[in-house]
């Protein structure tokens, strides 16, 4: 229903789209897309910071049975295989700044995974943390009224030239001030 979106960035997540501008070039993205050869970098801010500087998250995801409007991890064979890479780029006491790079393309499958080993995206209103961030911000922090994810990177095959291209997408003015009040006051981290 939308022609000519490729990559479609959940509602709230800024950053770079791809769209196909002819039907030859739609085709030619979307089988690129399912043969797993585009590349796609996001950027997190999130509660939490993983144990190691990289890793894998392997889980399929599936709908949620209690709220159709989220996803979640399941167990196999339910679901559809699901697998990001993920380095962190810079820690700050107890929140995160996270390079994110899925290897396959299912919805809110960054947030999902991320969520699933409590690492939750700073803002995300869908899937927060129970309980509460697991970090106390002061009043003077800033609020985010989405989730702080970008897609910031996206690599691909021209459709008709086959040349790889990269295209960027500068950060979002919220998220960046987000990430630069963090650098400058680097909050501690409360049990939660």
């Amino acid at each position: 229903d939308r022609p000519g979106i490729v990559h479609r960035l959940d509602a709230g997540t800024s950053g770079v789209m791809l769209l196909g501008r002819s039907k030859d070039g739609f085709k030619s993205l979307m089988s690129q897309f399912r043969a797993r050869t585009v590349e796609k970098s996001y950027l997190a801010l999130v509660y939490g910071t993983p144990r190691f500087d990289t890793g894998w998250i392997e889980g399929p995801i599936a709908r949620s049975s209690k709220e159709p409007s989220r996803f979640e991890v399941v167990e196999a064979p339910a679901g559809r295989a699901s697998s990001t890479y993920y380095e962190v780029l810079e820690r700050f006491d107890g929140l995160g700044l996270i390079d994110c790079r899925p290897k396959t393309g299912r919805t809110h499958q960054i947030r999902v995974h991320l969520a699933s080993i409590d690492l939750h995206v700073f803002g995300d209103p869908l899937y927060r943390r129970r309980g509460g961030p697991s970090v106390v911000l002061p009043l003077s922090a800033p609020k985010l009224n989405r989730q702080a994810l970008h897609a910031q990177r996206i690599t691909f095959d021209h459709p008709t030239t086959k040349e790889r291209l990269t295209f960027e997408a500068p950060l979002a003015p919220d998220i960046e001030g987000a990430i630069e009040w963090m650098r400058a006051n680097r909050p501690g981290s409360v049990e939660g």
